[in-house]
Parts: structure tokens; sequence; C-alpha cells
């Protein structure tokens, strides 16, 4: 019954602010819920929703070292320039 239950909402699409308020392990249940039984909702719909959390968790990783590289090039100039002078 329970298990059933299960699969009746996660068949249903949900709004994006409680798809993005579900944790990572909550949709990979919900996904599975729509493998077991398929309805309204398919399996793209929290996958893509994983995967867009993957980019965004990439993004800010990119967006850091970006910056590290940035404070390491002026590390470097003012190293070259010291040591010219």
């Amino acid at each position: 019954m329970k298990d059933e239950q299960a699969r009746d909402e996660a068949r249903e699409p949900k709004p994006l602010h409680v798809l993005r308020g579900m944790t990572d392990d909550e949709l990979v249940t919900a996904d599975d819920a729509v493998i077991a039984a398929p309805g309204l909702v398919g399996q793209d719909y929290y996958l893509a929703e994983l995967a867009r959390r993957a980019a965004d968790r990439q993004t800010t990783t990119m967006v850091r070292l970006t910056w590290v590289i940035a404070a390491l090039t002026v590390v470097n100039v003012v190293a070259v320039v010291y040591s010219i002078a």
C-alpha cells in the first residue's frame, strides 16, 4: 500500500519549488517509482533535475577554480616584476 502511494505521488508532476526542495535521494527514489509504474511524469522529469544539480555544482566549482587561477596569476606577475627589478 505504501509503495503504491509513493508511485502515485511520483507520477504526478510537482511544482518547481517542491522539486528543488527535494534531496538527491528523494529524487532518485521518485525516479525509481516512476520506472516501476510509468504514468503522467516521464523518467526524464527527475533525471533532468539531478542533471541540473550536477551542472550547478560543476559550475560553482569552476568559478572557484577560476578565481584561484586569477589569484595565482597575480602572484606570478608580482614575482616576475620583483625578480626583474
